[in-house]
């Protein structure tokens, strides 16, 4: 209950912190958007009943997440889930039916296959691949440009995947 009914609106928990508490963040309405780093575990409850818009699992350690962690927590629009070289234990009930139905998930383009096939991850009904690319402006007599997966125009892509933008039309390219 370390956190309970406070106030805080984000949340980036370092690589230092190994366990999310149970019911730490519990009634934490303010809270839109958690950045979790090095958690190994998130336990029951732990972001129950929060404002949570957006959680982001920024690391391969997270090895479960348990019972109820995020419920009641309905308006989360989007979950992203960086883990590559395990995919974490996550409870069937974690989240609400309604972030399972309506929420992205998305994950590293590698790993979208075992997400749609593991326990609990593949409740979510959108599952797609991290694209690190937001907001790109777009201007209808723009000439060619490329940029690559984190968002960062580049001037002369070869070899990778690119986002090419040209006039209203932007689509992704492997050179």
């Amino acid at each position: 209950n370390a956190f309970k009914n406070s106030g805080i609106n984000s949340l980036t928990l370092p690589a230092t912190v190994k366990t999310v508490g149970k019911d730490a963040f519990n009634g934490c309405r303010d809270l839109k958007e958690c950045h979790l780093a090095g958690v190994e575990y998130i336990n029951e409850r732990a972001f129950y009943d929060t404002g949570l818009e957006r959680v982001y699992i920024e690391c391969d350690d997270v090895l479960g997440i348990k019972s109820e962690a995020f419920a009641k927590s309905g308006n989360i629009s989007l979950v992203v889930c960086k883990s590559y070289y395990h995919i974490p234990a996550l409870a069937e009930n974690a989240f609400d039916e309604n972030v399972y139905a309506d929420a992205s998930l998305e994950v590293l383009e590698d790993c979208i296959r075992y997400y749609d096939a593991a326990d609990g991850w593949k409740k979510f009904a959108h599952i797609g691949i991290i694209s690190g690319i937001n907001d790109v402006q777009v201007d209808v007599n723009a000439p060619v440009e490329y940029f690559n997966l984190q968002g960062m125009k580049v001037a002369n892509p070869e070899n990778g995947i690119f986002i090419r933008r040209q006039g209203g039309k932007t689509t992704k390219v492997k050179m």
